[in-house]
């Protein structure tokens, strides 16, 4: 292979990991706020049903 190749092949990889990140990286904070958001809903049902139950 040419270098130019391996130049363009590295360069695409580069790209694609850097997109990938891109991507990732914001959904993954997402769906952890989510999660913390559902446990913490959870929480105040919980406590919500002890008042009723006293």
């Amino acid at each position: 292979m040419s270098s130019l190749t391996i130049k363009y092949t590295r360069n695409g990889a580069l790209a694609s990991i850097g997109l990938y990140l891109m991507i990732a990286i914001p959904l993954l904070s997402l769906s952890d706020a989510k999660a913390q958001s559902q446990a913490s809903a959870v929480q105040q049902i919980s406590k919500a049903v002890a008042l009723l139950q006293s």
